[in-house]
C-alpha cells in the first residue's frame, strides 16, 4: 500500500478524498450485490475497502493523521460494511440461512470494532480477535465472488464472533478495577 500513497501523496490526493471515494465504491459495490450481480459487487467491494484502507497511510505519509479523519474513517468502515450486509440479506431474502448470516455478519462486525473502541477508551486495548476489518472483506469478497455464499459467510460470521469474544477477554483482563 506505500508505493500507491506516495503516488496518491505526489498526486496532491488528499486522505479524506481517498476515504469518500472507497465509501462510494463500496456502497456501489453493495447496490450491485442488492441487484444481484454478486460477482460484480464482491470484486467492486474488495477495491472500494483497499482504497479505504489506503487512507490511513496516506495520512501518516502526508503527516496528516487527524482524530477527525480518524473518525470519517471509523464510520465509513461501517457503513460499507453495513451496507454489504444489508445488500446480502435484502437479495437473499429468500434464503433464510444467508439472511440469518447477514445479521450475525452485521452485529459481529459492528461489535469488533465497538469493543475495541471502548476498550482503548478505558485504557485497555491490545490488539487480539483472529479477523479484523481486511480479514472481513477478503472472505466477504471470495463468498460473493465464489458462489459459496453459505459456506464462506459462516466461516466469516464464526470467525468474527470469536474475534468479539477475544477482544472483549484481551480487555476484560487489562482492565483494573482494584
Amino acid at each position: 500500500m506505500r508505493p500507491l500513497a506516495r503516488t496518491l501523496a505526489q498526486l496532491g490526493i488528499q486522505p479524506v478524498a481517498v476515504t469518500g471515494i472507497g465509501l462510494v465504491v463500496t456502497v456501489v459495490a453493495a447496490w450491485l450485490v442488492f441487484k444481484g450481480h454478486p460477482v460484480g459487487g464482491g470484486l467492486l467491494f474488495v477495491a472500494g475497502s483497499a482504497l479505504d484502507m489506503l487512507d490511513g497511510s496516506l495520512a501518516r505519509l502526508n503527516q496528516t493523521v487527524t482524530r477527525r479523519g480518524e473518525l470519517l474513517d471509523s464510520v465509513a468502515d461501517r457503513v460499507s460494511e453495513t451496507a454489504m450486509w444489508a445488500a446480502i440479506a435484502v437479495a437473499q431474502a429468500g434464503d433464510v440461512m444467508v439472511v440469518a448470516l447477514a445479521v450475525l455478519g452485521l452485529g459481529g462486525s459492528i461489535l469488533t470494532s465497538y469493543v475495541r473502541a471502548k476498550a482503548e477508551v478505558l485504557g485497555a486495548y491490545r490488539p487480539a480477535g483472529v479477523v479484523g476489518r481486511t480479514e472481513r472483506v477478503v472472505l466477504m469478497g471470495v463468498a460473493l465472488v465464489s458462489g459459496y455464499l453459505v459456506p464462506f459467510l459462516g466461516l466469516l460470521v464464526a470467525l468474527v464472533w470469536l474475534s468479539v469474544g477475544q477482544r472483549t477477554i484481551a480487555a476484560w483482563c487489562e482492565i483494573d478495577d482494584v
